[in-house]
C-alpha cells in the first residue's frame, strides 16, 4: 500500500512539471538540487564531526598538545622581550596560533584574553608565564580539532555543490538533448519527409514550439497534397476539356468548309449548315466559360462570406430573377417554395454565379418542352461533417427533364464542378440525381451561428 502511494505521488510530481513552464521547472529543479545538497551537507557533517570527536577523545593526548602550545607561547613572549601591557604581540601570535585559547591575569586583573565567550575545558592547563616585566597566571586550551572542523566543513560543503551542479547539470542536459532532438526532426523536415512527426514529451515552451512546428508540417503537407490534387484535377480537367472540344470545333470546321465551298444544293441545306454550325460555337461557347469560371474559383482568394442573414431575405431576389430568366425563354417552372426560419452566411457572389451556372446547365442540356421544378425547403446536414448548429440546412433543389442526353453523357462536367467547388467554399454541398428521364440538383446551405 506504501509503495502505492510513493507511486501516486511520483506521478503527481511528473503531472506538476508537465504542466510548468521551462522556466517554472529550472526553479524547481533549483529548489531540489538545494535540498538535496543542503541534506547531503547536513549529513556528511553530522558524520564527520562524529567521527572526529570520537577520534581526538583522548585527555593526556590533548594535554600534551596543550602544553606545545604553552611552551611556544612563553619562548614566543621571551625571543620578543614582550611585557604584559603588549597585548598587540600576543593578539599576534593568538591569530597565527588558530584553535587556542588563552587567559592570561594576574590575581584579578586579565591581562589578556583571546575570547570573552572563552570557558573553562577539561584539557585546559594553569600554569605559569614569564613576561619582560613579571610573571602571570595563564590558562590555555587547544582545540586540535578545530582545523579538522573547518576541513571537513571545507569539503563538505565542496561534495555539496559538486552534487547541486550535477543535478542541476543533469536538468540543463535533459533540456539540451530535448532541443537537439527537436533540431534533428527540423532537419528531416528540411530533407523533405513532411510524414515525419515531431515529438511532443511536454507542456513547456519547447514541447510547444514542437506542436507549432508539428502543426505547420501538417498544415505545409496538406496545402502541398492540395495543390498535386488541383494540379491533377486540372490536367485531367485540360485533357476532358480538349476532348470535348474537338468533336464540336472538328464539325464546326467541316460546315464552314461546306459552306465555304457552296457545297450545298439549296437554301433549306445552307440555312441548316448555319444553324449546326451556331450550335457547335455555342456548345464551344458554353465550356470555355465554364472553364473561365472554374480558373476564376481556383484562382481567387476565399470570398468572404456575408453576416448571418434569414434564409428568406439572403437567397429570394437571387432565386427569383432565376426563375423569371428561364420562363423569358420559354421555359414552365413549378415552384414549391418553403423557407425555412433559419440564417444563413453566404456569398451573393457565388450564389449568383451558381444560379446562372445550373440555368446554363439547363438551356442546354433540358427538355425545354417539360417544366423545371424548383422546390426550397429545410433539411438537415450530411451527419459524417461536424455538428455547428442543430445541422438545420436549407435546400434548393432544382429537377429537369433531360433533352439531349447525348451531349450530356459526352460533357466534361464542369459547371457542376464549379457549383460543387463555390458551396464547398460556403460551407454548403451539393449533389446530382438521376432517375429515368429526371435530372435533379441538390444545394444544401447550413445553418449559420449567431
Amino acid at each position: 500500500m506504501g509503495e502505492g502511494v510513493q507511486v501516486r505521488e511520483v506521478k503527481r510530481l511528473r503531472s506538476y512539471l508537465d504542466d510548468k513552464s521551462l522556466k517554472g521547472k529550472i526553479g524547481v529543479a533549483m529548489l531540489v538540487s538545494l535540498s538535496i545538497s543542503f541534506l547531503a551537507f547536513w549529513l556528511m557533517n553530522t558524520l564527520t564531526i562524529e567521527f572526529i570527536n570520537r577520534y581526538f577523545d583522548d585527555e593526556k593526548h590533548w594535554k600534551a598538545l596543550t602544553d606545545v602550545k604553552a611552551d611556544e607561547l612563553q619562548n614566543y613572549v621571551t625571543a620578543n622581550n614582550i611585557s604584559t601591557d603588549d597585548w598587540e604581540a600576543l593578539r599576534s601570535w593568538d591569530k597565527k596560533n588558530r584553535g587556542v585559547y588563552i587567559y592570561i591575569y594576574d590575581k584579578a586583573h586579565t591581562i589578556y584574553e583571546s575570547s570573552t565567550n572563552f570557558v573553562s575545558y577539561s584539557y585546559e592547563n594553569y600554569e605559569p608565564i614569564t613576561f619582560s616585566d613579571k610573571t602571570a597566571d595563564m590558562s590555555i586550551f587547544y582545540a586540535i580539532d578545530y582545523a579538522y572542523y573547518m576541513f571537513s566543513v571545507l569539503v563538505d560543503g565542496a561534495i555539496s555543490v559538486i552534487i547541486f551542479f550535477v543535478i542541476m547539470m543533469g536538468v540543463i542536459n535533459n533540456v539540451i538533448k530535448r532541443i537537439k532532438n527537436l533540431e534533428n526532426d527540423v532537419k528531416i523536415l528540411e530533407g523533405g519527409s513532411l510524414d515525419h512527426e515531431i515529438h511532443v514529451t511536454s507542456n513547456d515552451e519547447i514541447g510547444s514550439l514542437g506542436q507549432s512546428l508539428n502543426d505547420m508540417r501538417i498544415a505545409f503537407r496538406n496545402n502541398l497534397e492540395e495543390g498535386e490534387e488541383l494540379t491533377r484535377a486540372n490536367s485531367d480537367l485540360v485533357a476532358r476539356m480538349a476532348h470535348d472540344l474537338r468533336t464540336p470545333l472538328t464539325s464546326l470546321l467541316l460546315y464552314l468548309d461546306l459552306l465555304s465551298d457552296r457545297k450545298y444544293t439549296n437554301e433549306k441545306d445552307f440555312d441548316n449548315y448555319i444553324k449546326i454550325s451556331r450550335d457547335k460555337a455555342e456548345r464551344i461557347k458554353y465550356m470555355t466559360d465554364q472553364l473561365f469560371e472554374r480558373s476564376l474559383i481556383t484562382g481567387e482568394k476565399t470570398e468572404p462570406l456575408d453576416e448571418p442573414s434569414p434564409a428568406k431575405y439572403v437567397l429570394e431576389d437571387a432565386l427569383s430573377v432565376f426563375i423569371m430568366t428561364l420562363e423569358t425563354e420559354g421555359v414552365t417552372t413549378i415552384s414549391e417554395i418553403n423557407w425555412p426560419d433559419i440564417k444563413v452566411s453566404v456569398s451573393l457572389n457565388y450564389i449568383e454565379r451558381i444560379l446562372d451556372n445550373i440555368y446554363s446547365n439547363i438551356l442546354k442540356y433540358a427538355d425545354r418542352n417539360k417544366p423545371i421544378q424548383v422546390k426550397v425547403y429545410e433539411g438537415r446536414q450530411d451527419s459524417t461533417k461536424p455538428d455547428t448548429t442543430d445541422n438545420r440546412t436549407v435546400v434548393l433543389e432544382i429537377a429537369n427533364y433531360i433533352g439531349n442526353r447525348a451531349v450530356s453523357a459526352g460533357g466534361s462536367n464542369i459547371g457542376l464542378e464549379n457549383i460543387d467547388m463555390m458551396l464547398e467554399r460556403m460551407g454548403g454541398s451539393f449533389k446530382t440525381e438521376e432517375e429515368g428521364d429526371i435530372f435533379r440538383m441538390i444545394l444544401n446551405l447550413p445553418e449559420a451561428a449567431d
